[in-house]
Order: C-alpha cells, then sequence, then structure tokens
C-alpha cells in the first residue's frame, strides 16, 4: 500500500503531462478541420508505437543492460533531446543554448549517482538488477539473507557455519518421512532460489542427485557468489518450474518455494500443475509446498491444501512456530499421520532431531474445504491481496 501511494505521488503528474502531450500536438498541427482525423490518426499511431517499444525495450533490453537506474535515466535523456528538437524548431538561439544545458545536466546526474546503491543499507553487500527481480544481498551479523524487489520476505538464507537457518527452509528436511522411514534418494526443487534448501539436504541426506530450477539466472549466479551454491550434486536450471517439470524424470522429493512475493505464480497451484507433478513422483514420494499466511488468515493455505487433495490420497499442513508460514505435504500413496510422527522417533541426525522437536506438535491433516485452483481458474493473487488488505486493516 505504502509503494502504492509513493508510486502515485512520484509519477502521477509527469504521467499527466505526457498524456497531454498527444492531443496538445494534435491541436498545434491540425491546420483545417478536414485534415484533423488524418493527423490525430498519425499521432495516435506514433503514440501506440512508441508505448509497444518502451515496453518490450524497457524489459527486454534496458533494465537487463542499463538496470533500474540507468534506463529511468536513459528516458529522462530521451524526453530530453525530443523536447530539444521542438524547443530547436520555434525559439531563438538564446533559449536554445538556455535548454541545451539539461542534457548535460542529466549526464552530470548519472556520473555523480553511478556508484550510490538503489535501496542503500548498512546491510547491504550486492544489489543488481535482472529482466525478473531486483536482487539484494543482505548480511545481518553471521546470517546471509537474499532479497528480492520490495524487499518484503526472504527468499534465501545462509549461515556458513550451520546447517539450519531457523525459516521455514527447514521445514522440508522433514518432508519425506510423511511417507517413508528412509532418507530420499533425488530431490526436484522449484524455485531454488539462492540454495538454501538444496544445501541442507546436501548437508543432511548427503550427495543426493538435486534438480534446482530457478526462473532468474541472475538469482543463480548470486547464488553461487554469495550463499556458497557450489555443491558438485545440484544441478542448477534457468527455467520455469511447470516447463521443466514436463521434461523431468521422477523423484522422491518434489519441493515447491516459487515465490515472487508476496505471490505464488497461479500455474504453480492448480490441479492440472499437481497432477503432472504426482506423475514426476516415485511410488513413495512427496511434495512439499511452502504457503504464506498471517497468524490467523489461513485462507490461501487451506485453498492450496484443498486443491492437492483432489489430486494426492493425502495431505498434510505444518506450521512453523516462529513466522507466518506453513509447510503444506502430500504423499503420492495413503499416509497416515501417525506413521510420521513414528518416522520421526527413528530419526539421529542432530539436524532433523531438532527440526523434528520444534513441529512435533504442529503437524496436522489438512481437512477444511476452501475454493479449488485450476488451470482455467486460480484467482491467487486477488486472494493474496485480501489477505494483505485485511492484515493492514487489521482484521
Amino acid at each position: 500500500i505504502l509503494a502504492f501511494g509513493g508510486t502515485l505521488i512520484l509519477f502521477s503528474a509527469p504521467i499527466t503531462l505526457l498524456g497531454c502531450v498527444t492531443p496538445f500536438a494534435i491541436r498545434l498541427n491540425a491546420r483545417a478541420i478536414s485534415s484533423t482525423g488524418a493527423t490525430a490518426g498519425a499521432y495516435y499511431a506514433l503514440s501506440t508505437l512508441g508505448s509497444i517499444v518502451g515496453v518490450f525495450a524497457t524489459v527486454f533490453i534496458l533494465l537487463a543492460a542499463l538496470g533500474t537506474r540507468g534506463t529511468f535515466l536513459a528516458y529522462a535523456f530521451a524526453l530530453m533531446l525530443g523536447a530539444l528538437v521542438g524547443i530547436a524548431r520555434d525559439s531563438n538561439r538564446a533559449i536554445i543554448l538556455r535548454y541545451t544545458a539539461l542534457p548535460f545536466f542529466i549526464a552530470l546526474i548519472a556520473i555523480v549517482d553511478a556508484r550510490g546503491a538503489i535501496k542503500a543499507s548498512a546491510e547491504v553487500i550486492y544489489e543488481t538488477d535482472s529482466a525478473y527481480n531486483f536482487i539484494q544481498v543482505i548480511q545481518e551479523n553471521d546470517l546471509r539473507l537474499l532479497t528480492v524487489n520490495e524487499g518484503q520476505a526472504y527468499q534465501s538464507a545462509y549461515r556458513p557455519t550451520t546447517t539450519l537457518t531457523g525459516g521455514i527452509w527447514d521445514l522440508f528436511l522433514l518432508a519425506p518421512y510423511f511417507s517413508s522411514d528412509s532418507a530420499p534418494k533425488n530431490l526436484l526443487m522449484l524455485g531454488l532460489a539462492a540454495g538454501t534448501i538444496a544445501r541442507e539436504y546436501s548437508d543432511v541426506y548427503g550427495a543426493l542427485p538435486i534438480d534446482g530450477v530457478e526462473l532468474d539466472p541472475a538469482i543463480i549466479a548470486t547464488g553461487r557468489k554469495f550463499f556458497a551454491m557450489n555443491q558438485p550434486n545440484l544441478n542448477a536450471i534457468a527455467d520455469d518450474g511447470r516447463n521443466f517439470l514436463r521434461r523431468a524424470p521422477t523423484y522422491d522429493v518434489i519441493a515447491l518455494d516459487a515465490y515472487r512475493q508476496p505471490y505464488i505464480p497461479f500455474h504453480l497451484t492448480t490441479v492440472e500443475f499437481f497432477r503432472e507433478t504426482r506423475a514426476h513422483l516415485n511410488p513413495r514420494g512427496v511434495v512439499a509446498l511452502n504457503a504464506a499466511r498471517t497468524q490467523s488468515d489461513y485462507r490461501l493455505v487451506d485453498a492450496l491444501a484443498a486443491t492437492m487433495r483432489q489430486v494426492f490420497p493425502s495431505v498434510y499442513l505444518v506450521d512453523h512456530p516462529n513466522n507466518a508460514n506453513t509447510l503444506i505435504v502430500a504423499t503420492n500413496q495413503p499416509t497416515r499421520l501417525e506413521d510420521f510422527r513414528a518416522n520421526l522417533t527413528r530419526l539421529r541426525d542432530p539436524n532433523l532431531l531438532f527440526v523434528a522437536a520444534q513441529i512435533e506438535n504442529h503437524a496436522r491433516v489438512a481437512t477444511q474445504t476452501a475454493p479449488i485452483f485450476t488451470d482455467d481458474h486460480a484467482p491467487v493473487e486477488n486472494l493474496i491481496n485480501d489477505i494483505i488488505l485485511r492484515f493492514a486493516l487489521g482484521q
């Protein structure tokens, strides 16, 4: 809400003024009533072409090549040059010289501000723009965190001296035991980020084969540089999770943590997607999904669990005891919560024992009824927006 308000204040005046350019230009160049239609058509055609070029050039070229700051300055420079062309046609030399200094002023701003952080903070040790995200790495004592875009949540965490992070990622370690009492043989991670879950699985279960899928190649590069995401058993793949799944082999564990905060991509929440997921599970395989919530609003959790129950015989919920996340686990075969608890008693690894002690009283069978997400209708963003709004209003 604050981001929307700030954007509105910053851009309402320039957007309004830019919106006035086309009708004002038509008025200036319409020499006769009979030619007004042709003039308006020509100008709106140019305006539409400019909009198309602006959208695609920004996303596919400028942001990747220049970053956020450079893109803003490039467009400011282009607008200023366009204005200077108009001034040069209808003004005297003194006025032209006066306005000619403006592009040099913009260039000076670019030079002075080039080394400054976009979102300056003493904890930020790295930031970069990619075609998909604004990426930051934050250092808090011995804890290193990955955050993207608005920075409302952390996508990965890393402590060089310990395996566990204290976050929702730790709970993924126990997902295999909802279906089996043996360690997993392989893992597919959809939403690899900087590799927190992959690193924990490698530390606890050894060098099991891991396919980690992350949409943004720049996040993979950040993970390798700042989060020790260099495990030889990890195959990091830059791709869409559902697209990769269609050509993937079968796995003991398929883990999903593919948030573009605060949203989860709708095509990774539907009945059809979970059918595809189940087809790539081994007989005793499990699917584990991180779902965000508030302390009292479980509507997203319930909707995801209800959707998964359309596909899987058994679905479980595990609330993280210290933050607003729930792990949803679905098993390929019918299972019981009692079997999961019995499997936990056989654990010997100290990391697994620590996590098991944390969540012992937080696991339950998913039984709630809720809307079902399908490829045809999955209003995930609307639901999350309503959850955020109610939370902001204290409801």
